[in-house]
């Protein structure tokens, strides 16, 4: 069980605690192989990228393995009433040094 459970409630998003849960637990108690890769496609603002970084910093299997979780999503904002194409990546060092 997790000792301290993160809720991205200040986040926007459309999951629920529940899942915030879920998403944290998993993360914290999957098993890493050396350099494995933890790949998220369509984060909106960021609730559940939240929720599993949350419980990859507590894993000692995925920080000890030297692994990456990148979160990708793709949005049309709209800017000046123009539609704008952007791609925003978060990609950085093994999560436990980023957060």
């Amino acid at each position: 069980m997790i000792n301290k459970i993160f809720l991205g409630k200040e986040i926007p998003g459309m999951i629920e605690a529940c899942e915030q849960i879920l998403l944290q637990e998993c993360a914290k108690n999957l098993n890493f192989d050396q350099y494995d890769i933890v790949t998220e496609f369509g984060t909106f603002f960021g609730r559940s990228t939240s929720c599993i970084s949350a419980g990859l910093k507590e894993n000692d299997s995925f920080n000890n393995k030297r692994c990456r979780f990148y979160a990708y999503d793709h949005l049309n904002v709209i800017c000046q009433e123009v539609f704008i194409h952007t791609c925003i990546l978060l990609q950085n060092n093994p999560i436990s040094k980023t957060l």
